[in-house]
């Protein structure tokens, strides 16, 4: 038993739904209330191992969800990939989120989690204010050294460092660029996504919203509008329909 309870370094991403608490004390809102349920419930139902990500654990509880895996070889890169997993799911249901990426002492079997990596991933968060998904510098420092020569180039692309200091996981781009670089159904489904947003956001901006959740509606708005721009720059693809004005 003791062997079991000790801590392992792991990587810990720690994501906040928000909005989730406003919901809870609205009847009216029980339908929006029910799909974010069934959002966290898909995620508890992942075939890790199929999706070679055997080492991952993965607990929701409320409005958070909290995903680990140990510090040793490729763990920076499956927790990426299934940051970007959970970024589409969450906004296929029309949900904003925010979280945080650390590196540190955790502990984490059986659907209970705890540890100092699990504290500040839960403090940094509340930093993130925006739907973003943050981390520091030096645990993006601590997690390259679990990737190949490759990939230490490679995944530090994937984060922009934002005017506060944070560095800021670009999920909608990561998502976006993996559709567009398979074949036409994918590509149609990377159009049908395109749709989805920007219906999604423009439908949020007109509802009378306290002026603390429109500002992380404009961020959001903001942010996919940038993401559009650098999917044209970088690919053939016209991209300017698909704007949020």
């Amino acid at each position: 038993m003791e062997k079991k309870t000790k801590y392992k370094k792991s990587i810990v991403c720690f994501i906040d739904i928000l909005g989730f608490k406003e919901f809870v004390h609205d009847e009216n809102n029980i339908s929006a209330f029910a799909t974010i349920l069934g959002s966290v419930n898909q995620l508890n139902q992942f075939d890790l191992p199929s999706m070679h990500l055997k080492d991952m654990r993965f607990t929701s509880f409320s409005d958070s969800i909290v995903v680990s895996v140990p510090c040793k070889k490729a763990a920076f890169g499956k927790i990426i990939r299934t940051m970007a997993v959970i970024s589409h799911i969450l906004l296929e249901d029309k949900i904003l989120f925010r979280g945080a990426l650390t590196c540190g002492s955790l502990f984490h079997e059986n659907n209970i989690v705890f540890g100092p990596a699990l504290v500040e991933a839960y403090l940094l968060e509340e930093s993130a204010v925006y739907p973003r998904i943050v981390m520091k510098e030096e645990t993006l420092n601590a997690c390259l050294k679990t990737c190949g020569v490759c990939d230490q180039e490679l995944y530090p692309k994937r984060f922009h460092q934002d005017e506060d200091g944070l560095l800021s996981y670009d999920y909608l781009y990561d998502y976006f660029k993996f559709f567009y670089h398979q074949d036409a159904e994918h590509f149609e489904a990377l159009i049908n996504s395109l749709k989805h947003i920007k219906g999604f956001l423009r439908q949020e901006e007109i509802k009378e919203y306290p002026s603390n959740i429109m500002m992380k509606y404009r961020w959001m708005k903001s942010y996919y509008n940038r993401t559009l721009d650098k999917l044209g720059e970088y690919e053939t693809f016209d991209t300017a329909s698909y704007k949020l004005v």
